[in-house]
């Protein structure tokens, strides 16, 4: 089997399965649906332009590679305004990756 049957296979797959459910929920809900998926991506956009914004610069690159001693600081990151900023950061972008993919399947599928 080369690439292309295989690629055909899975689209007639797809779009036997987008006329299913579009059959069985309706138009009006898709639309409904990739709306609040469009509000979603815009919103965790923002959310993470306004986190980024929030960090303060960090320059310790250097004194990493060449070895700096740990202060408490650096032991109770995770617990600091930079370490909970950090993963808010990893949060909006694992958010933002999932709402944008969702986005793109379902206006690929039920346009």
């Amino acid at each position: 089997m080369n690439i292309d049957m295989l690629m055909s296979s899975c689209y007639n797959y797809i779009m036997a399965f987008a006329e299913a459910s579009n059959n069985l929920i309706g138009y009006d809900a898709w639309r409904i649906i990739k709306i609040t998926l469009l509000a979603l991506v815009v919103a965790c956009s923002i959310f993470l332009i306004v986190v980024v914004l929030l960090q303060s610069a960090n320059s310790q690159g250097v004194g990493a590679v060449q070895g700096s001693s740990e202060s408490f600081l650096d032991k109770n990151k995770g617990r600091s305004f930079e370490g909970i900023m950090r993963k808010l950061t990893i949060v909006a972008i694992v958010l933002l990756v999932v709402f944008s993919i969702l986005f793109f399947l379902a206006n690929l599928l039920y346009s």
